[in-house]
């Protein structure tokens, strides 16, 4: 039976003044999920217990063990907490050092704002989730939430290999922070546009300039901050 992912915890709120009453709030709930790869432990991911396939393809990816989707002979979850996966003889682990720039239009990145604005499921419940949208051509393709950043990340690039979607006509978008290891997953997935609510990092910038990945940051339903390149 599949996880919850939040779970009710009381506890007690206390005020300036002195008094204190009995608060109830939802939590999200963490699932230790243990990767192992050809029989070997490869990863042990702190994570929300949604969209696994998708996590675990992503990673793959953007940790460059795999090319593509088809290098994954077989993906099993034998239990909740644990995933086998069997690599095909042809996988090779790849670095990717630059991308290919793709057209975007500035409303693309308006709409994942307002998007965004509006909220996500698990976000909305506990405040303590993190987003990652797809988009593709300005449709939207995916959204999902995790307790990580990097691995809401992970399920949207996951979703789209396992999908036939080419990442390199994709636009995503995360609610988190942007140091320099979230530009070198989206350079590693090889997606030309890099958008978040948040702020990027200095070494990021460069990252991204250096690579030719288009950085946006602060993105709002109005205004947004292009850093690179």
């Amino acid at each position: 039976m599949a996880q919850k992912n939040t779970a009710l915890l009381t506890g007690r709120r206390v005020y300036a003044d002195g008094h204190e009453t009995q608060s109830e709030i939802s939590a999200l709930r963490e699932l230790f999920l243990s990767v192992c790869v050809n029989d070997r432990l490869w990863k042990r991911l702190n994570c929300t217990a949604c969209d696994l396939p998708e996590l675990v393809t992503g990673r793959l990816y953007t940790d460059g063990r795999i090319g593509a989707a088809t290098e994954i002979e077989s993906l099993q979850f034998p239990s909740p907490e644990r995933a086998e996966v069997r690599l095909s003889p042809a996988a090779r682990r790849r670095e990717r050092r630059r991308v290919e720039p793709a057209a975007w239009e500035k409303e693309w990145i308006f709409d994942l704002a307002r998007r965004f604005q509006v909220g996500m499921p698990l976000h909305r419940e506990t405040f303590s989730a993190h987003c990652a949208f797809l988009q593709r051509r300005g449709k939207l393709l995916y959204a999902g939430e995790d307790i990580g950043r990097h691995n809401a990340v992970d399920k949207a690039v996951g979703f789209a290999l396992l999908r036939n979607i080419p990442l390199s006509e994709c636009v995503l978008f995360t609610s988190g922070r942007v140091p320099s290891d979230m530009a070198e997953k989206a350079i590693a997935a090889g997606i030309p546009v890099l958008a978040s609510k948040a702020s990027p990092t200095a070494e990021a910038v460069r990252l991204a300039q250096d690579a030719g990945l288009t950085l946006i940051c602060r993105a709002r339903e109005d205004n947004f901050t292009l850093f690179a390149p």
